[in-house]
């Protein structure tokens, strides 16, 4: 089975995890703290950051990268747009929110929206 390495409170995890849940995908959360991770840990992620996705063959660190892997093997429901121009604009939010907006708030976000989280596909 699938597994993701972090913990929910990450909204990095958090993308990856609805994303998973939007296509069907049954997976194990790890809880990887990534202010100490294992020393272990830093073969599957370089950087020790989480969420890391690992499954098989594949090992990958990276909120943005897993979520394209799960884009490309997992076809439906599609979660970007159809167009590259679309598609382009989509991975530019994406990577905004995953860095700048992060920095510019002061560091990781840490909140649960108890009625977004129980249906994260509507």
């Amino acid at each position: 089975m699938p597994t993701v390495h972090g913990v929910s409170l990450s909204p990095l995890v958090r993308k990856v995890s609805i994303l998973l849940e939007c296509k069907g995908g049954e997976y194990d959360l790890n809880p990887v703290i990534p202010i100490d991770p294992p020393p272990q840990y830093k073969a599957k992620s370089a950087l020790g950051k989480v969420p890391c996705y690992e499954d098989d063959d594949i090992v990958a660190p990276d909120s943005s990268v897993i979520c394209q892997y799960l884009e490309e093997t997992h076809l439906a429901p599609a979660m970007y747009p159809s167009t590259a121009t679309e598609r382009a604009r989509a991975r530019w939010y994406e990577e905004y929110a995953d860095t700048k907006l992060i920095e510019v708030l002061g560091g990781p976000l840490f909140f649960e929206d108890g009625e977004c989280m129980s249906n994260p596909c509507a």
